[in-house]
């Protein structure tokens, strides 16, 4: 979508300054938001993080379903189905400062993991939430593919690119990181609302959004209702626009 408002050519501008995401931050991702793996194949367990393989010392360590690598010592979910290759996908997010606005960047990662190799990684932004200090939000996004059967298939070769007001409905704009990097930086003005350093289990986008402007969640946050705050925020009746 062409930015035609005063607003979107603002943040279109504001996002060309933004920074890539960084070699430290793909590496601190790629250790703290995926399982480490192990497959059984032809008697023998692999390791998916280390390449490792070994034969299981007993009948009863080969139905586990966790087992601790002797190599590496990382300890592994078992895959249910032995295949050639595997693949594991998570969200996670940075949130930043720029122009005013407070911004969750949205980035998915891909963990490529094959036996007897060590798995490769894929990291791409889908999505910058820019959100103004009165609760407004504007996201910007890749394209997807329509007749995929999944919500968030991406076009990653696709920029991104300013969404209508009502993306906001979109269940692309709900997805909720698996985890935040600890690394943040917010607006002053949540921080006095009540934010201090976790979401809660809330996408930071929709938590952001109504500290921003519903004088309840702010309440919730305050008095340490986290578990009513959560329900507030996303059961179905509820809708931040």
């Amino acid at each position: 979508m062409t930015p035609k408002t005063i607003i979107e050519k603002q943040i279109t501008e504001l996002s060309s300054n933004l920074k890539p995401i960084t070699s430290q931050t793909q590496s601190w991702a790629e250790k703290n938001i995926f399982l480490k793996w192990a497959v059984l194949s032809r008697g023998k367990f692999h390791c998916l993080e280390c390449a490792h393989s070994w034969k299981p010392d007993s009948q009863i360590q080969s139905c586990q379903k966790y087992i601790n690598c002797t190599a590496c010592q990382g300890r592994l979910k078992m895959h249910q189905y032995n295949q050639v290759h595997f693949k594991e996908i998570e969200y996670f997010s940075i949130l930043q400062t720029c122009g005013g606005f407070q911004v969750v960047r949205i980035i998915c990662s891909y963990k490529h993991m094959k036996k007897n190799f060590q798995p490769s990684y894929f990291h791409k932004e889908v999505m910058r939430h820019w959100i103004s200090a009165d609760g407004e939000v504007r996201t910007m996004s890749l394209s997807t593919n329509v007749f995929a059967q999944v919500y968030d298939q991406w076009k990653f070769y696709s920029p991104l690119e300013i969404r209508p007001k009502d993306f906001q409905g979109d269940q692309k704009y709900r997805i909720n990181p698996y985890k935040i990097y600890p690394k943040m930086k917010v607006l002053p003005i949540l921080k006095r609302n009540g934010f201090k350093t976790s979401v809660h289990g809330i996408a930071p986008q929709i938590l952001f959004t109504a500290l921003l402007k519903d004088p309840v969640s702010e309440t919730l946050l305050k008095s340490a209702q986290n578990s009513l705050l959560k329900h507030y925020l996303t059961s179905h009746e509820q809708a931040f626009a």
